[in-house]
């Protein structure tokens, strides 16, 4: 799916993710499925190119999210947040940082992650990703 500014969103369904769960590196702090593993897959997909990998889950504007930022071929940074841990949601997220690193420059009034166009998307089902329709 085609957002702004020459990005891509490649999203992962429930099949996907409970695999990314099962592998055997340990799950980074803060984060529900990103691991060693899914760094050194994130790196071989992308090479050199930039990819911004993220993850969140709220409800009610409560939860967590996170974001990793790979360039060059390597990772460049992670970083996960929870309104647990802030008590709000911060003005600079993870994920809007992630994507201030990708070139993303937000407009009046929005922060990059609205400006990317990714507020458009609050659920697998608006991805286009239904119910366990990642099977192979």
């Amino acid at each position: 799916m085609e957002l702004i500014e020459e990005l891509v969103i490649m999203p992962l369904g429930n099949l996907r993710l409970d695999l990314l769960k099962e592998a055997p590196a340990p799950i980074h702090d803060g984060f529900a499925y990103l691991s060693s593993e899914v760094e050194a897959g994130i790196v071989a997909g992308v090479g050199a190119e930039p990819a911004l990998y993220i993850e969140t889950e709220y409800f009610g504007g409560m939860g967590a999210q996170g974001a990793a930022l790979f360039a060059d071929g390597k990772l460049m940074w992670r970083r996960a947040i929870s309104t647990e841990d802030t008590g709000t949601i911060l003005a600079k997220t993870p994920i809007s940082q992630g994507l201030a690193a990708l070139g993303v420059r937000s407009a009046v009034g929005q922060d990059e992650f609205d400006t990317a166009g990714l507020s458009r998307f609050r659920s697998l089902e608006e991805l286009g990703l239904f119910e366990w329709e990642d099977e192979d």
